[in-house]
This record gives structure tokens, C-alpha cells and sequence, in this order.
């Protein structure tokens, strides 16, 4: 069960994290909360090494450094983490006010309101870029098909 709420957990604070702060902003603010929050950790900047791997799947190695922005907040005996790359202020806040109301009995309409059509949004993104680049792929087996019937034609 714990392991469970953990997984969603994660998904929805990378979709806050991935977000732009334009939209998340204008989304939370349609809600209208009135919060009443405690700062646990006030919103700073930080650095955090970014590690990638050849390939996509060999060995791992150190890819560079990232800014980001993090703060922790508490909202109605819910601790909120708001961790998003960039130097935002409000918009790592936003998110650890995000985090706060779906650990609380607020989950339904932050997740319905805010991070699914979040999530929406980001999906037709990625269905836009993978488009773009299936019309540049080239397929090699084609190729060498159509070399092979011209070899045969020219005999």
C-alpha cells in the first residue's frame, strides 16, 4: 500500500517538476485555495549533478550540473516538497503546495484539475515530437530492397 501511494507519488511531482509554469500556475490558481501554509524550508537555489549513460544504457557518468529551485512546505498537517529545475521561486512553491493538497483530501481535485491535464499536455507533446522525427526516419531495409530489385532489374 505505502509502496503504492509512493509510485503515485512520484510520477505526480515529476509532472509538477516538468511543467511549465505558465499553465501550472493559471491551473492552481482556477482552484481557488485559500492556503494557509508554514514554511518548513523556504524556496532556494541549488545545484544537483545530472548523470547520464552511453548509449542510453551503458555505464553511467556525470553529465554536468543543473540549477534548480526547492522548497518544503506544511499545509494542513501535510508536508509538501516542491523540487523544479530553473531558478523559480513561485513556481517550486506551487508545486510543494500541489504536493500538500494530494497527501490530504484534497487528491481528486488537484489530480483531476491540475495533474492530468498536466500530464495531457506533456503526452501530446511527446506524441508531436515522436511524429516529427518518424517523418525524418529512414528505413534502411527499404532501401537495400530497392537496391536489390534494380540489381536484379539491370541483369
Amino acid at each position: 500500500m505505502k509502496s503504492e501511494f509512493l509510485k503515485k507519488r512520484k510520477k505526480w511531482l515529476s509532472i509538477l517538476s516538468q511543467s511549465d509554469y505558465g499553465q501550472l500556475s493559471s491551473l492552481y490558481s482556477d482552484l481557488k485555495f485559500a492556503d494557509k501554509y508554514e514554511w518548513i524550508k523556504k524556496p532556494e537555489h541549488a545545484s544537483v549533478m545530472v548523470r547520464g549513460r552511453i548509449g542510453g544504457i551503458g555505464s553511467q557518468f556525470n553529465f554536468g550540473e543543473i540549477t534548480i529551485t526547492k522548497c518544503v512546505l506544511l499545509l494542513n498537517e501535510c508536508m509538501g516538497y516542491g523540487y523544479v529545475q530553473g531558478r523559480s521561486f513561485d513556481k517550486a512553491k506551487i508545486a510543494a503546495l500541489c504536493d500538500a493538497h494530494l497527501q490530504s483530501f484534497h487528491y481528486n481535485l488537484v489530480m483531476e484539475n491540475i495533474i492530468q491535464k498536466l500530464e495531457k499536455k506533456k503526452n501530446v507533446e511527446i506524441d508531436l515530437i515522436k511524429n516529427q522525427m518518424a517523418s525524418t526516419r529512414v528505413d534502411f531495409f527499404a532501401l537495400d530492397t530497392q537496391r536489390t530489385k534494380n540489381q536484379k532489374a539491370d541483369k
